[in-house]
């Protein structure tokens, strides 16, 4: 008697434990819901009612998923800021890069048209209330199709006030509209307080994976590093070379920069990044690979095109004209009794380079989001020059050096 006792006692404490364990499971699994979970299983309606509900979820949808894109194609702004001068002939880059008439993204990095170099990234905080206050302004243009409801014998109350919260995470946006709805159909009646819906796109973390492009790009310059190789590779480009030939070289820079345009649209259109799924050519040496790591199953997409702006300016140059130097004929003498054996003709050209690169990742469904930044050269380096550009072509000091070293 005294063992079945002990054995009630024990199945007693067993069952107790578990109606414990039990609770806290549910008391965990309620507290790791997020707002949007927890609001989203409230808003269930009867079946009655859910025509209307439907209708409004949709409309919601279709709404952010539009503001979503516009912002993502915006370098994360709505509204780009104002630039100093507005874009012009003589402030052809401005703030943003124009990439065809009417479309427009803003630039990460730039210079200003007084030559200050700055930043423009919006963060996370400020992409959230630029989509809430668009929805705050535009969620009322869904009611304006509640008349066709209403006669099919729905009761409606439009609410009197709208107030939107959004939260960006890596893969979706959540979107919830508190705007209290009263909806009747014969004697099944409910308010819906809030109007949810989630946006399954990965604007978090391409925003993410963006600032990882950008803080590469300032750090380690390997856009301005890829424009000074094609300015050493592509003998389009003059840059620095001494030759056997007695002849002058001469090059026109509207030419040079053309070919510039079309070097730099080829390059540019190569870079990828690691991971990317759009690795289209093999890449032993991994020239064209930025290194920083796609999101999963993204595509990279670095672009020039030869109509966007482009700024160069060439030292030495007489106009349009950039000239080489015959080393041979810089004295009479020196070149009467040189000619007779060979001539030599150099040439070492600084460049002033600027022009907008735009970086896009794109995700299988479609979703992109983009922004530009700036290629920057200064005297040959990467967006300021450390040391000044000295002119020798006119020095004395340079001609009398090279008549003591004629080596």
């Amino acid at each position: 008697m005294q063992k079945r006792g002990q054995v009630t006692v024990f199945i007693i404490v067993g069952i107790i434990i578990l109606a414990v364990f039990g609770f806290l499971y549910m008391l965990s699994a309620g507290a790791l819901k997020s707002e949007f979970d927890r609001e989203f299983q409230r808003a269930v309606v009867p079946e009655q009612l859910a025509p209307v509900k439907t209708y409004m979820d949709d409309c919601l949808e279709l709404k952010s998923r539009t503001i979503i894109d516009t912002l993502s194609s915006r370098g994360g702004y709505l509204d780009i800021p104002q630039d100093i001068l507005p874009r012009s002939i003589n402030n052809p880059f401005s703030n943003s890069l124009e990439i065809v008439p009417g479309m427009e993204t803003a630039y990460w990095f730039y210079e200003s048209a007084n030559g200050i170099q700055q930043e423009q990234i919006p963060t996370k905080e400020e992409m959230e209330l630029a989509i809430e206050g668009y929805l705050d302004d535009t969620f009322s243009d869904c009611y304006y199709e509640l008349g066709y409801y209403q006669n099919q014998g729905f009761e409606i109350e439009i609410p009197s006030y709208i107030d939107s919260s959004v939260r960006i995470s890596d893969k979706h946006v959540e979107v919830i509209v508190k705007a209290p709805m009263y909806v009747a159909f014969d004697d099944v009646t409910k308010t819906i307080e809030n109007h949810l819906v989630k946006i399954d796109v990965p604007l978090g973390e391409f925003y993410d994976a963006s600032l990882d492009i950008l803080e590469n790009s300032v750090s380690e310059n390997f856009l301005e590093e890829r424009t000074l190789d094609m300015m050493v590779v592509y003998e389009e480009i003059p840059y620095s070379d001494l030759e056997m030939s007695c002849e002058r070289k001469i090059w026109n820079k509207n030419d040079v920069a053309n070919e510039f345009r079309l070097i730099a649209r080829e390059n540019i259109g190569a870079l990828r990044l690691k991971n990317s799924e759009n690795l289209i050519f093999h890449d032993p040496h991994d020239y064209f690979t930025v290194d920083v790591n796609a999101p999963a199953g993204s595509t990279s997409v670095f672009t020039y095109m030869t109509d966007w702006p482009f700024k160069i300016d060439v030292t030495p140059s007489r106009g349009d004209l950039m000239l080489g130097d015959p080393v041979s004929q810089g004295s009479h003498t020196i070149s009467k009794f040189l000619n007779a054996f060979f001539c030599l003709s150099n040439y070492h050209f600084v460049y002033d380079v600027k022009y907008p690169v735009l970086v896009s990742l794109i995700d299988e469904h479609g979703y992109s989001f983009q922004f530009a930044t700036m290629v920057i050269l200064d005297n040959n380096q990467p967006k300021l020059a450390e040391f000044e550009y000295v002119d020798y072509t006119e020095s004395i000091e340079m001609k009398e050096n090279m008549c003591d070293n004629p080596s």
